[in-house]
């Protein structure tokens, strides 16, 4: 399967095709979210040395939540849901239910997952309803994955199985599902990286994302410098260089390391947030195991800035609540605490909207070139 080919704009951060809910935004009117992300269970079978959740939330969803979840946000409108969160959603037992309400209800689902219960049985009944899976923080070396995942050397041995049985499954069936992965570089694995994505490559990965941990108070680690600060700005333009050449239609590789040009101050990055800057969190939300509806990431676990309780209320009711759009007018006018918004997938989301904003600015809007 031609990754080029099945992939054509999924990752093209200048396409966004949700056309009926850009001209909502444009024009102020209501439209759901497009992407829902779950966060099934806190619960976790690693503990990540640079996981910047950690003890923030707790729990596991309610089975009953979670299986009628799928039908409410199909109701409502949703187009996609994203299962990941602060732990490993595969250890929520009901998951596998859900997935499959979900897709006889029309939603677009993915999965985020470190992989080790992502087993034969899994995969024959999950695979076939996911646009993709997504590997968090793969390695080639087994003793380093350990040690950076805190887990047993053999969970290493069952994630690789895991991914290569998933490939074959995927060729035997034609699935039309992608496998990503991400790789955290680290002062000691930067000068492994090309080895670690030629690998990657042989498994069968299509998609490979290279990026640098942002530890924070939350993490097992600590609070520690960035990989990045170790090496030169030549060492790192030349590991780019290297992993670069391993891209082709059916293997796509990003490097996002250093994670920013931005300057580190105050314990954050100053340019992540801008004041009125962040329009992502109307177009994805999340939500958490015990219910509550978060505009991001960045206030996981303080229900203060919850939207409303799925125990409480419906999804719609709550996506249509002026309590949302009182926490989304704070969120644009107030500041992080710290660097929750480096780490933000929703960043990516506002380079997308703001770049369709400002096109009515420009003199070349009316060609097609």
């Amino acid at each position: 399967m031609s990754f080029e080919r099945y992939s054509k704009g999924y990752f093209d951060p200048r396409t966004l095709y949700q056309i009926d809910s850009l001209y909502a935004w444009k024009n102020g009117l209501y439209f759901p979210p497009v992407v829902v992300e779950i966060n099934p269970t806190s619960a976790c079978n690693q503990k990540c040395r640079y996981c910047y959740v950690a003890g923030r939330t707790s729990g596991t969803m309610d089975d009953a939540l979670l299986l009628k979840l799928m039908s409410q946000l199909s109701h409502a409108g949703v187009k996609a849901v994203v299962f990941q969160g602060a732990g490993e959603p595969l250890l929520q037992k009901a998951l596998p239910d859900s997935i499959e309400i979900g897709a006889k209800k029309g939603l677009a689902m993915s999965l985020t997952t470190n992989g080790i219960l992502l087993n034969k049985e899994m995969q024959e009944r999950i695979l076939k309803h996911l646009t993709y899976v997504k590997f968090s923080n793969l390695d080639k070396n087994t003793q380093r994955y350990a040690y950076d995942h805190g887990c047993p050397e053999k969970q290493w041995e069952s994630l690789i199985d895991n991914i290569k049985n998933a490939v074959a499954t995927r060729e035997e069936h034609d699935l039309q599902i992608l496998f990503l992965a991400t790789v955290y570089l680290t002062k000691k694995s930067f000068h492994d990286a090309y080895n670690i994505l030629k690998y990657l490559k042989e498994l069968g990965i299509d998609y490979v994302s290279i990026q640098e941990a942002v530890p924070n108070e939350y993490s097992y680690s600590g609070k520690e410098p960035l990989a990045s600060s170790y090496f030169t700005e030549y060492e790192i333009n030349d590991m780019k260089k290297k992993v670069l050449t391993l891209k082709d239609e059916d293997f796509f590789v990003k490097v996002r390391f250093p994670l920013t040009d931005s300057t580190f101050t105050n314990g954050r990055f100053a340019d992540c947030w801008v004041n009125n800057w962040c329009q992502g969190i109307k177009f994805n939300t999340v939500i958490d195991t015990d219910g509550e509806v978060y505009p991001c990431f960045r206030y996981w676990g303080e229900k203060e800035f919850s939207y409303g309780n799925l125990h409480e209320k419906s999804f719609e009711d709550i996506w249509k609540g002026e309590k949302r759009k009182e926490i989304e007018e704070y969120t644009n006018k107030t500041p992080p605490k710290g660097d929750e918004c480096s780490t933000c997938n929703v960043t990516k989301i506002n380079d997308i909207l703001h770049n369709i904003r400002d096109a009515e600015k420009r003199r070349w809007r009316d060609f097609l070139i």
